[in-house]
């Protein structure tokens, strides 16, 4: 992970590089995470997203994952 990009109501976009150099962003879900509902609805709506095929669609969902343990700085 490099650097935040952005946040939002549910949660903060960083910028970050895969294992083979690509560029990618990632989620993460903050302040929430002790509330079932809210992570239900993150993923949901991660999910939905990810479900969209278009040739112009950006940016692709690659993965939608749910992890226990420690966020990241908000």
């Amino acid at each position: 992970m490099e650097e935040p990009l952005g946040h939002g109501g549910m949660g903060v976009v960083w910028a970050a590089s895969s294992v083979d150099g690509q560029a990618v962003a990632i989620k993460f879900m903050r302040g929430a995470d002790d509330d079932p509902k809210l992570r239900r609805r993150f993923v949901r709506e991660a999910r939905a997203a990810a479900a969209i095929e278009h040739p112009k669609r950006r940016p692709r969902v690659l993965e939608v994952l749910e992890l226990e343990g420690e966020s990241p700085r908000s």
